[in-house]
């Protein structure tokens, strides 16, 4: 999240995908989806979130968000 912040001008977009697994012993690494709206809301505005279609084995597992720095 400080990365995005260093290179990302008020206003522009990004998209991320985070991996909703609990394996700590990645790559990759799972993070909580509570975890990240702690992180990343006081500094980006939420656009959009979905799951979207994935391979089988990760189904479910996978977490897009779409963000706006404000």
């Amino acid at each position: 999240m400080r990365a995005v912040l260093r290179w990302l001008k008020p206003g522009g977009q990004f998209l991320t995908v985070h991996y909703m697994i609990r394996d700590e012993q990645g790559p990759p690494f799972g993070v909580a989806q509570q975890e990240l709206m702690e992180r990343f809301t006081p500094h980006f505005d939420l656009l959009r979130g979905w799951v979207p279609r994935s391979y089988p084995n990760r189904t479910g597992l996978e977490l897009m968000l779409w963000w706006r720095r404000k």
